[in-house]
């Protein structure tokens, strides 16, 4: 593998090091109204 990768890649690292990171951004908007709409039935059962 390093013969065909090299010896700088992804060779060397730790345990628990941190590689890399990622950011993920969900719209919250949909989820919101569907818990309005849920607690509104609720509500009405109560």
């Amino acid at each position: 593998m390093i013969e065909k990768y090299g010896p700088a890649n992804g060779f060397g690292w730790k345990m628990n090091d941190t590689l890399g990171a990622q950011i993920v951004s969900v719209p919250m908007a949909v989820p919101a109204e569907r818990t309005d709409d849920a607690f509104g039935v609720v509500m009405e059962l109560a």
